[in-house]
């Protein structure tokens, strides 16, 4: 018995040291091929542990380029960065698939996601609207090249969102130019948006409103500064005779 239990101690300790044979009986083996490594992807994603999935499907890219599976791992990379909210990453691989296959049968799907990454990327109001300005342009290609699909409601809505931030912005302007008492600049700003975004009434009104102060405060303003030139030069021209 005291030998069979040295012999059995023995081989307990050499198991629990060697790594390899744990692994080996214990331990699922780490994907390899391109298959592995994709449905290991897909499973990360599933699970929503996106930062393993990104792993997983980048390495597909970057090891596997000719592999029948490479475009689908690109298009599931940019899903993957997206669903982490990596928008700007996201945006990034979405535009190179893009590129790559223009022809694919989700191309309307991954134009659509740009225009969502540029939507989320939005600043505030105060800032130019950039990333705004490109997601209108994504979500009207969209719709333009691919009216029949399926996201185009969707790209719709967007749109009108993001036109409505863009009036917003719009107003922001005028009123900051109205509060720096630059009357003639803020009534122009105010027609514009009267013109340019007829859809939304309550901003169209409040517009209109303050175009009309803006004018004639900007008249009176002119009236004011042409006064003070006047009795200026002819305070000048009586101080020079004196």
């Amino acid at each position: 018995m005291r030998i069979r239990f040295i012999i059995f101690s023995l081989f307990f300790c050499i198991l629990c040291s060697s790594c390899g044979v744990i692994d080996y009986y214990f331990l699922k083996p780490k994907p390899q091929t391109p298959l592995e490594l994709l449905e290991a992807g897909e499973d990360a994603l599933s699970e929503k542990n996106f930062d393993r999935a990104i792993e997983y499907f980048q390495k597909i890219k970057d090891k596997y380029p000719f592999s029948p599976y490479t475009v689908t791992a690109e298009l599931l990379l940019a899903d993957s960065y997206f669903y982490a909210k990596k928008y700007e990453e996201a945006e990034t691989a979405y535009k190179e698939f893009e590129s790559l296959h223009p022809g694919h049968k989700n191309i309307d799907y991954v134009i659509f996601q740009i225009g969502i990454c540029n939507f989320y990327q939005k600043p505030s109001i105060d800032h130019p609207q950039v990333c705004i300005y490109e997601a209108i342009s994504y979500f009207t290609k969209l719709i333009e090249a691919y009216p029949n699909s399926k996201y185009v409601p969707k790209a719709k809505k967007f749109l009108k969102k993001c036109r409505y931030i863009l009036a917003k912005h719009e107003i922001y302007v005028a009123n900051f130019y109205f509060r720096t008492k630059r009357y003639k600049g803020a009534w122009k700003r105010f027609l514009y948006i009267q013109q340019n975004f007829s859809e939304f009434k309550d901003i169209v009104e409040y517009a209109k409103y303050m175009a009309k102060i803006a004018y004639i405060k900007s008249d009176l303003k002119s009236s004011e500064e042409k006064r003070e030139k006047e009795y200026g030069g002819l305070w000048t021209k009586i101080k020079t005779w004196l």
